[in-house]
């Protein structure tokens, strides 16, 4: 039986570098592992939500597998966008940034920690795509 490679989309508000470990680390190694078993997979998360946060810049060096492509959401707003999905529950600022990655047609989008990223208000983003 030949496994099918699928086009998938991971949605989160951390990866590593900028990350502070836990949920950012999960998408991190899931993501590559999903790519050594030859799926397509893109990340798509927000730098802003980190330097909300961070009091230091990111580092560290982490290399992605091929097939593991990095969609960094950024704002104009910068550090204020990650604030706007958190108190309203959707996503704004990088809302047409999002649409636009999520409109490639992936087989699966599988939504991680989106507080930041778009908020429950994001989930509806993946209408339509066709889950195995």
């Amino acid at each position: 039986m030949t496994e099918r490679r699928l086009s998938i989309c991971m949605v989160t508000t951390f990866f590593p570098p900028t990350s502070f470990g836990g949920d950012g680390m999960h998408v991190y190694r899931l993501s590559n592992e999903l790519a050594r078993r030859g799926h397509e997979v893109t990340v798509v998360h927000s730098p802003d939500a980190y330097r909300l946060f961070a009091s230091e810049p990111a580092a560290g060096d982490f290399p992605t597998e091929p097939g593991v492509t990095v969609r960094p959401l950024s704002s104009r707003a910068g550090r204020v966008a990650p604030m706007a999905p958190y108190l309203t529950g959707r996503p704004t600022l990088t809302a047409g940034a999002l649409r636009k990655v999520l409109r490639e047609g992936f087989d699966v989008v599988h939504f991680h920690n989106v507080s930041l990223v778009g908020g429950p208000g994001v989930l509806r983003y993946g209408d339509g795509v066709r889950l195995y």
